[in-house]
């Protein structure tokens, strides 16, 4: 345990004074920091080495608000700059082989539901290549059907490929854009990982600004820290190969007035999934 954590801070030590040696090359590490295996070149053990400083930085803050929002920014960035000859490029056969397979058959748990609440348009965040919202689309026709993503490259190519199909995107902040756009009688949805890059704060500010609406209803399938506690009200924090967010979901969708149907874990592909489906009350 002593010979991990002296690794640990020597690591993240020589990290930071290579970073501080190689400016261009820390540009190019914290760009793809967040999954370095999307970078077409590679991570080299100089690379890695810096990615690792990068986070340890962020890891002696004493400020956890002040950390937190330091480790939103970068995955901001990796997620801002990713293409569609990238990321999503690379990533194509995920929603077949993961979310089909695995998750797909929780969209019968939201058909009463979606009747009940009277929901007649489908928002999801972080809608990426497009793949969920286009079976969302063609499962409940008639929907308004919208996707928001940080990139924006990948919005104008999704805007292209489904030019013919009733599919709104957008490129941007799905909470400010929520917090301005957002009304009842809508399906939030999530697939394999996005609100895991937010805040707690930034959460919290999201699922009470679509809370306050009647008719609203949530579909999440988040990756939590196999160790996380869910149910808890535990502090959230960051952990994984990804140093991204673990969410108690549970706790802070009952604190912000959620009612949940489903709430459980899935294990796919070595990552734990909490899938959660919600709903406010109906007026």
């Amino acid at each position: 345990m002593l010979e991990e954590g002296f690794r640990f801070h020597l690591k993240g030590c020589l990290g930071l004074g290579l970073a501080k040696c190689l400016p261009g090359r820390c540009r190019t590490v914290e760009k793809y920091a967040t999954i370095p295996s999307h970078y077409k070149q590679g991570f080299n053990a100089v690379d890695r080495l810096i990615r690792q400083g990068l986070f340890y930085q962020r890891y002696l803050m004493k400020d956890p608000q002040a950390r937190d929002q330091e480790l939103s920014d970068l995955h901001k960035q990796f997620w801002s700059n990713q293409s569609s000859e990238e990321y999503y490029a690379s990533t194509q056969t995920r929603f077949a082989k993961v979310f089909v397979p695995h998750f797909s058959h929780y969209l019968d748990q939201l058909e009463p539901l979606l009747q009940k609440a009277g929901v007649e348009t489908i928002c999801e965040i972080g809608v990426g290549d497009g793949q969920l919202l286009q079976a969302l689309s063609q499962r409940w026709p008639g929907k308004r059907c919208v996707g928001i993503d940080l990139s924006v490259d990948q919005i104008e190519k999704n805007k292209e490929k489904f030019a013919a199909e009733p599919l709104e995107f957008y490129a941007g902040d799905a909470g400010e854009w929520i917090a301005e756009q957002a009304d009842s009688g809508v399906l939030f949805v999530t697939g394999l990982g996005v609100l895991e890059y937010f805040t707690r704060d930034a959460l919290d500010q999201l699922l009470a600004s679509i809370s306050s609406a009647p008719g609203n209803v949530l579909f999440f399938t988040e990756p939590v820290d196999d160790a996380a506690q869910m149910g808890t009200g535990f502090d959230s924090y960051p952990a994984g190969r990804e140093h991204s967010f673990s969410h108690d979901y549970p706790a802070l969708l009952e604190r912000a007035g959620w009612r949940l149907t489903v709430s459980q874990p899935r294990l796919v592909s070595g990552y734990r999934y909490w899938v959660v489906i919600a709903a406010t009350e109906v007026a």
